[in-house]
């Protein structure tokens, strides 16, 4: 675990997910110290950062016990440790926080992996717990038409198998998805997004085959392959491609 922190500290599009986390927080909050901050099950790196170059008061949320043990583990030797909380084995879809508690809530290629109508609750549980004029940041993967993706393995150790396609892995959003499941059905307004896409079409998924045969030897590329396969696409949702979106939304 500790080799692969060293080697590969940010991996794949979390290079843009975390620059736009940071940019519309630097926006909305500047230098001021102290904001509360909540982060739901993002790579660790970021509610790090949030602690240690942005002096927020930070509680990372977790339903992967053996994930938030290494955090816990790790935040020992921040500058900043005091201002962590971590809560194990926590339901994203059942926040265990009353409402308003949270200046942001932060939640970096999660939402697409909690399977059924798990996205809606837990989009409802975010702008639940953020203050009205609050911030909720949220990335996920999008492609033109709406896809749920199987795989053979459960990797988080979180789903139950289906039937004639393994175990539910993540969904990817289209325009209609991304307004209906996040946008219409929660009190918030849009206030910024952005788009990252593959390029060339179809590169994306030769990658993320090539990193589960070969692992780490194969991500350590990473800030090379981000550089020269993904562009920044603006407000535009992917007409042809895979993609990431990028999600800032304010709680009203």
């Amino acid at each position: 675990m500790v080799v692969q922190n060293l080697a590969n500290p940010i991996s794949c599009v979390r290079y843009f997910e975390f620059a736009f986390a940071d940019e519309v927080f630097a926006k909305r909050y500047g230098r001021r110290n102290g904001v509360k901050a909540l982060d739901i099950s993002s790579p660790r790196l970021w509610p790090f950062w949030l602690a240690e170059k942005r002096a927020a008061h930070v509680t990372m949320v977790n339903a992967d016990g053996n994930d938030i043990a290494v955090s816990r583990g790790l935040s020992q030797f921040l500058k900043n440790s005091d201002q962590i909380v971590l809560l194990d084995n926590v339901n994203a879809t059942r926040l265990p926080f009353d409402e308003d508690c949270f200046d942001v809530t932060t939640s970096i290629s999660v939402i697409e992996h909690i399977n059924g109508e798990g996205d809606v609750r837990m989009v409802s549980e975010v702008s639940r717990v953020t203050r009205s004029g609050g911030l909720a940041v949220l990335t996920f993967p999008v492609k033109p038409t709406f896809e749920n993706e199987y795989r053979e393995t459960d990797p988080y150790g979180t789903q139950q198998p289906v039937p004639g396609k393994g175990f539910f892995f993540q969904r990817f959003y289209d325009v209609q998805s991304i307004r209906a499941r996040i946008l219409q059905s929660h009190d918030c307004k849009e206030f910024a997004r952005r788009y990252y896409v593959e390029s060339p079409p179809g590169w994306f998924a030769e990658y993320e085959r090539t990193w589960i045969e070969r692992g780490l030897e194969w991500t350590v590329n990473d800030p090379i392959f981000m550089c020269e396969h993904f562009v920044d696409a603006g407000s535009e949702h992917p007409t042809d491609r895979m993609g990431v979106c990028c999600l800032a939304l304010e709680v009203r």
